[in-house]
């Protein structure tokens, strides 16, 4: 199994975090996890996991966004990770291209990555 990750910032406040969770399950894929919670009067977090089926290489790939907020200040980490399969567990690039689809959704909602 290998995974990706990308994180990204969002210095200007554009949502809530339920809306970008909102946002994101627009990807056509299955929802296992989705949860925010409020950690303090001016922090909160949110986590997301989804999983979706390649027919090209025929196995799942899997993703995991957790989103956090302070002081107006939003973060996303975004982790593609399985998509491997056959014999040799080879994805193909399906864990990347789930977790580059999200960055692209996140980058709607006023996200940008950080370097």
């Amino acid at each position: 199994m290998s995974s990706d990750s990308i994180k990204m910032i969002c210095t200007i406040k554009q949502m809530e975090l339920d809306e970008i969770i909102s946002c994101l399950q627009e990807l056509n894929a299955e929802t296992v996890f989705a949860d925010v919670r409020q950690l303090g009067e001016y922090t909160s977090a949110a986590i997301l996991a989804m999983e979706k089926y390649f027919i090209r290489n025929s196995s799942y790939a899997a993703l995991a966004v957790m989103l956090t907020e302070k002081d107006g200040i939003q973060t996303a980490d975004i982790v593609g990770y399985g998509g491997g399969g056959g014999l040799f567990n080879i994805s193909y690039g399906a864990n990347r291209e789930f977790g580059e689809k999200a960055a692209y959704i996140l980058e709607e909602c006023g996200f940008e990555e950080e370097e």
